[in-house]
């Protein structure tokens, strides 16, 4: 929903930009920064909007970000694979565009 926090749900270990993290469901939230972006991986979940508690952060992973690509009206996570077992998280929105590679174990 537009005020329900994201999930990310997997039933499978995956490794996430070099973290492995076991099949679960966790709470995704970002931290811009100067300098890039952090995907946050958060145990909590079920929380509404951004309702967040540090403690409950499994890990924090670097992201890849760019800011000259074609805008993007709303707001876009998605999981797309790239090859084998490996893939692409990407969040997208306006013309700000951040990844991390995955791969499923």
């Amino acid at each position: 929903g537009a005020n329900a926090a994201t999930q990310l749900r997997t039933s499978a270990p995956i490794t996430l930009g070099g973290v492995e993290l076991p099949a679960g469901t966790y709470t995704l939230f970002t931290l811009p920064a100067a300098d890039g972006a952090q995907l946050i991986v958060n145990r909590q979940t079920g929380q509404w909007g951004t309702a967040y508690d540090a403690k409950q952060d499994l890990v924090r992973v670097p992201l890849t970000v760019t800011s000259n690509n074609p805008v993007v009206e709303t707001l876009t996570i998605s999981v797309a694979p790239t090859s084998g077992s490996n893939g692409m998280l990407t969040i997208a929105w306006d013309t700000f565009k951040a990844t991390t590679a995955f791969m499923v174990h």
